[in-house]
């Protein structure tokens, strides 16, 4: 659009101050004939009053153009199903800016509330995948443990404890937006949970001959999540046993603090520049890359870190490449003060 053009499509919109200005003068002309006043005075005020009038017109002219094209701008910037037919109506407005800043607002929350439906949509499909995956692996956990005479029986158990591994992965990592409606904490025996986890990881310690598991005395009375208690820990377990090719798992309580669980490993360990990270979203380091292979995901520590966070444990790994890996839960809490 031409300066000339948009110079007038601006005086047909504030056509008012034009006109006042000219109101002015003819009355003050008016006033000058009827008192037969000199008509020097009239002239010289009209002329001080048009030279003023027109400096307070351009620089309103120039303000105007300066918010039309920056709210063409943003226009170019929005999304669909807005166009430019829509937009000459929002430029014929006074205020383009304004009305543009509604109609981005508007956009803005019709987009959240879209993308709010459509993670509560992948939520919900990704947990009802994970519910139904289940009854297929439990009838391949049945006939496998029915066919006794295979020679292939221990290793299709671990392949088969995995895949379950990573429904459960899905399946929590879904949860983790509504964490607190699934939640369910009591008082109760760490050994139960630990004997859980155990269990479940088993089949990976009976085909790994050269790495063995050992589990001390861990009855304490704590306060958790069971069920999120031993996701957690069946992680840490999945993971000592991954990168413990030859070696001890022990799973015991810190003999300096009774309150704190530890998952100890004789494995590689942890290189020092990867320790900071690794429970990271995502993260696989230098160990998933050698020991995990593509099979490394980099969620499992992070699922674990965040659901002991929201359980109210600490947790904390500390390593030493070649000397194994140490990772401990704390369910000591402090004292509530009552005032």
């Amino acid at each position: 659009m031409t300066s000339l053009r948009l110079l007038g499509r601006y005086i047909r919109e504030h056509w008012q101050g034009p006109a006042l200005l000219a109101a002015c003068c003819g009355m003050l002309f008016l006033l000058t004939a009827l008192y037969h006043a000199p008509a020097e005075l009239p002239r010289y005020t009209s002329l001080l009053l048009f030279c003023l009038g027109c400096a307070a017109y351009l620089y309103g002219f120039v303000r105007w153009v300066r918010r039309l094209h920056a709210a063409e701008a943003l226009l170019r910037q929005m999304p669909a199903p807005l166009d430019f037919t829509e937009a000459q109506e929002i430029f014929s407005a006074g205020e383009p800016l304004l009305v543009l800043a509604r109609r981005l607002e508007g956009l803005r929350a019709d987009s959240s509330a879209r993308l709010r439906q459509r993670q509560a949509d992948d939520a919900d499909y990704y947990a009802l995948w994970a519910h139904q995956v289940k009854t297929p692996l439990a009838a391949l956990r049945l006939l496998i443990q029915q066919d006794t005479a295979s020679a292939a029986q221990g290793a299709c158990l671990q392949e088969l404890c995995k895949l379950e591994q990573y429904v459960d992965m899905v399946l929590s990592y879904s949860k983790l937006g509504s964490f607190s409606a699934d939640l369910s904490p009591t008082r109760t025996d760490l050994a139960g949970p630990v004997a859980a986890a155990v269990k479940r990881v088993a089949p990976l310690f009976i085909h790994q001959t050269h790495t063995r598991l050992q589990v001390d005395v861990c009855s304490r009375m704590v306060t958790t999540d069971e069920k999120w208690l031993v996701f957690a820990l069946e992680q840490l377990l999945t993971n000592a046993v991954k990168y413990t090719p030859e070696g001890t798992v022990r799973v015991y309580l810190d003999p300096q603090d009774p309150d704190t669980l530890v998952v100890e490993d004789s494995g590689i360990g942890i290189a020092a520049e990867d320790l900071p990270r690794v429970c990271q979203r995502g993260f696989t380091g230098r160990n998933g890359r050698m020991a995990g292979g593509r099979h490394s995901t980099g969620i499992g520590l992070y699922l674990t870190k965040e659901i002991l966070s929201r359980l109210g444990h600490r947790f904390s790994i500390d390593s030493q490449p070649g000397c194994g890996t140490r990772a401990r839960i704390g369910f000591a809490r402090p004292p509530l003060a009552i005032e």
